[in-house]
């Protein structure tokens, strides 16, 4: 056996999978002889040192080092392990999967992870479905003031939680265990009972990269007391701090050929009503500060990001924490600011996709965002303080890789 499965599958699955016709749907190839070449999908570079032969069929980065076969590429370039790259590789193929054998412990680990994702996948559909009862009134009446209809509620997977108990019930009678409500995320524990972790609130499906539901966003409807947005918490598929909301579109989009940049906004309702609007390259973080895991699972599908965040004091924080992390992800960063304090989706709705469009290109380069910044926090009419801005600014240009480009700023 080799990782779970027969040698004899493996190297069926290998013959059915070229490496270069599998990498080729996920990075651009350059053929140069006999090698294959690309820029690195694992590090940033601006020239191609990622090398694939054809006839011995494996890659090798000379840059990073990074090498294997075509099992170990879709695996570290999908972020999966060897059982679900393998399971990607058969789809390509249309081979059907043998059973699976290997430690104990990690099929104990795969079937509670399946069992988790069935979960979600029938809590999903269940709030979904709440949406044709009476008690959802409520829920459709916000959804429609944010002007969305069903064709939008239904790509989004949009629902509703009626109350604390009903999707307990629920899923106990499809067997489920109060275990695995619990390690789902979808319930919580109070006064020794199990509630709905949502309840009351409109719920948005959390979709990994692999198009899996891992979770859920919950929003009050009103005012409230409490946070308005409630997210799963830490579970054994839901990682706040990789999983980025909206990648699932981007990802359709990148295989029609249709994306050259993301741009990147604060929140759900943002990116669902841009792509109402025909925008389908927007996502926005889980609740959380942008990550270096963001960064890199962003650089899977694009070199150019632009960060739209809100214009307030929160908004710009987050900016300029964002800007270093997709920089050093070997990312171009733009940043653009909306007109008016307004948000994405205030824009889009009031102005629509070609405003939208060409409010993008007045995007400004990181560098020149930055300097324009930390002018703003100076009065330049006074020596001293003129001083420091130039100090702050040169520190910025001094990180530039090129003296031309350091000259230009």
């Amino acid at each position: 056996m080799d990782k779970g499965f027969s040698q004899d599958f493996i190297e069926k699955l290998k013959q059915n999978n070229d490496i270069v016709s599998t990498a080729s749907k996920y990075i651009n190839l350059t053929r140069k002889g006999k090698t294959w070449w690309a820029c690195c999908p694992f590090h940033f570079e601006k020239t191609p040192s990622f090398a694939i032969n054809e006839i011995e069929q494996y890659y090798h980065c000379f840059g990073c080092g990074a090498s294997g076969d075509v099992i170990s590429f879709v695996s570290k370039y999908e972020s999966l392990d060897f059982y679900d790259a393998c399971k990607k590789l058969a789809e390509y193929a249309n081979m059907e999967l043998p059973a699976y054998q290997n430690d104990e412990n990690l099929i104990k680990i795969k079937k509670k992870r399946d069992r988790i994702f069935s979960l979600l996948v029938d809590a999903a559909k269940f709030y979904y479905n709440n949406l044709k009862k009476p008690e959802a009134t409520p829920a459709l009446e916000y959804l429609a003031s944010r002007k969305l209809d069903m064709s939008i509620i239904k790509e989004y997977g949009i629902g509703y939680s009626t109350g604390w108990n009903e999707v307990v019930s629920y899923l106990r009678g499809l067997g489920y265990t109060d275990e695995e409500l619990l390690d789902s995320g979808v319930c919580d524990k109070h006064d020794g009972k199990l509630i709905d972790a949502y309840a009351k609130r409109i719920i948005f499906p959390i979709f990994n990269l692999m198009g899996n539901v891992v979770g859920f966003s919950g929003r009050v409807i009103g005012k409230a007391d409490f946070a308005k947005y409630k997210n799963t918490a830490q579970t054994l598929v839901f990682d706040k701090s990789s999983l980025i909301y909206g990648i699932n579109q981007v990802k359709k989009a990148k295989k029609i050929g249709n994306l050259s940049e993301i741009v990147i906004v604060e929140g759900q309702m943002d990116v669902i009503s841009l792509f109402k609007s025909g925008v389908s390259n927007a996502v926005a973080c889980m609740g959380t500060a942008l990550t270096a895991n963001h960064a890199k699972n962003l650089k899977k599908f694009v070199d150019k990001v632009i960060l739209c965040f809100d214009g307030d004091s929160a908004g710009k924080k987050a900016t300029l924490r964002s800007i270093e992390i997709l920089v050093n992800a070997g990312l171009q960063v733009y940043v653009v600011t909306i007109p008016d304090g307004r948000d994405p989706d205030e824009f889009v709705s009031a102005f629509g996709k070609s405003a939208w469009e060409e409010m993008l290109k007045s995007a400004l380069y990181w560098v020149e965002f930055l300097i324009r910044d930390f002018a703003s926090n100076y009065d330049l009419s006074k020596p001293e303080q003129k001083t420091k801005f130039i100090g702050d600014a040169l520190n910025v240009i001094r990180s530039l890789d090129s003296e031309s480009e350091q000259e230009i700023y």
